[in-house]
């Protein structure tokens, strides 16, 4: 990516992201390190997610691994079986699917991609048999926050057949998640102290952060299909297009 005053933009709200995760760490009398680990590749991830490069799935896998222990100390099982058995095979497949773009391309980034109605109902339906399943495993095993717990599992599941999909609106439900993800660690942070607050803090990062991504996707999205069809565009869109 060519630097502009869009890419300086992005690394400027990524670095701010980092700064805040590194002093609230530095300055807590609780240090728990795998957090504050997780949460700087965490934020790294969702910066190349919203960004569109085709880092993103790996970081994300690497993310995971991390994820699944903070998880595991807090009994949030949800996230275990959502990140273990769901979301790294789908991040493994998305690994394919944004290279193959980003080699059609020709570029470091990946287009948007559309799915079909009967691909919404298909998904819909699947993940209304996931909620029920999910709801009453968790409750057999003794996982915390139950509800939030089963929300953000569906939602994270369904985020990541978006991101395979290469779909803009994988941030639509990824801004939800975030806002489940806030209120467990809230929780986290409160019961337990401020060792858990660099991954609350990773969290409202990743809402700003998703919340730039769908506004940029979409955009650059309809750019592109403006000049697809032969619309007029001004020079600085183009380039931008180009650039992307």
């Amino acid at each position: 990516m060519k630097p502009n005053k869009k890419s300086i933009g992005e690394i400027f709200v990524l670095f701010l992201s980092t700064l805040v995760i590194v002093v609230c760490f530095v300055f807590s009398a609780e240090k728990n390190y795998v957090s504050f680990i997780a949460s700087l590749i965490g934020i790294f991830s969702v910066f190349c997610f919203s960004t569109g490069l085709f880092y993103a799935p790996i970081a994300s896998i690497i993310y995971s691994f991390f994820y699944i222990y903070l998880a595991y100390t807090q009994k949030y099982y949800g996230e275990i079986i959502a990140f273990a058995l769901m979301i790294i095979p789908m991040r493994i497949a998305s690994i394919i699917t944004w290279i193959k773009s980003k080699k059609q391309n020709d570029n470091k980034n990946v287009h948007s991609n559309v799915i079909s109605k009967k691909e919404i109902i298909i998904l819909s339906s699947v993940m209304v048999a996931v909620t029920v399943g999910i709801f009453f495993i968790l409750r057999a095993t003794g996982a915390a926050e139950i509800w939030i717990g089963t929300f953000s599992l569906v939602t994270n599941v369904i985020a990541s057949y978006l991101i395979f999909r290469r779909n803009k609106f994988m941030f639509a439900i990824q801004i939800i998640n975030d806002l489940a993800q806030i209120t467990m660690w809230t929780i986290s942070v409160i019961h337990f102290g401020t060792s858990y607050l660099p991954t609350l803090l990773a969290f409202v990062s990743y809402l700003i952060l998703d919340i730039y991504g769908l506004i940029n996707w979409l955009v650059s999205d309809h750019k592109r299909k403006k000049l697809e069809k032969g619309e007029q565009i001004s020079s600085k869109e183009e380039q931008q297009i180009v650039e992307q």
